[in-house]
Formats: structure tokens, C-alpha cells, sequence
């Protein structure tokens, strides 16, 4: 889910991590299947895969229109700053996709390596 002031700009959606090489999936896939156990008695159907779109989201872009990146309850009363992060460069939307249930149960170590 992107939101901000403005929808994103194509070259903003790139620089998610969710983008899709349909290509390098099917060979890795078809790699697993040659070589994993587990994999032996997967079908891959090439139909499928080919429906998502090379360097795309495999998931339907959602925006919502918000001026702040701040939820009210979540503020201090001391926080007078309109809001968190930056308003110029390459990526100026915030991306939300970890939540705090998950993380509690994850090390510090784990969740370092699920923020890069």
C-alpha cells in the first residue's frame, strides 16, 4: 500500500521490492523441481506465470490519499512536525508491510535482515 499527498510515479512502484521477474522465477522454480526433494512433484504452469508482467508487482497497487504519514493515536504530544521522513528524493511514499505481531517473536539479527 503506497500512501502520501500524491499517487506514485512509475519510477516510484520500481523501487519497491515486490517487483516481479517472471523469467528468473520460472528458471527457479524449474531448478527447484530438478533438484529438491521437496519440489519433485510440483507442476509449474508456464500459462500462469506468463499472466504477471515482467518487472511488475504481483499484487494490485492500492494508494491512499494522505497528507501525513502519522497516525494520531501513535503521536506524542510534543510531536509538532507535520510529518516523519523526507519529503524529496528518489522514493518519497511511504511503504508499509511489516507489522508488530510478527516482529516480536523475530531477533533483532532477523529483523535487521528483513529490513534490507
Amino acid at each position: 500500500m503506497f500512501t502520501g499527498p500524491t499517487l506514485p510515479t512509475e519510477e516510484e512502484i520500481e523501487c519497491t521490492p515486490l517487483l516481479v521477474r517472471h523469467c528468473n522465477v520460472m528458471h527457479s522454480l524449474q531448478w527447484l523441481c530438478l533438484n529438491h526433494c521437496d519440489y519433485s512433484d510440483v507442476e509449474l504452469s508456464e500459462a500462469n506465470m506468463s499472466t504477471y508482467l515482467d518487472g511488475k508487482a504481483p499484487i494490485a497497487v492500492v494508494y491512499k490519499d494522505r497528507s501525513g504519514n502519522k497516525i494520531p493515536k501513535g503521536m506524542s504530544i510534543f510531536d509538532n512536525d507535520e510529518a516523519d521522513g523526507t519529503i524529496e528524493g528518489p522514493c518519497p511514499v511511504v511503504v508499509y508491510g511489516l507489522i508488530g505481531e510478527y516482529l516480536e517473536t523475530k531477533s533483532i539479527n532477523e529483523q535487521k535482515t528483513m529490513a534490507t
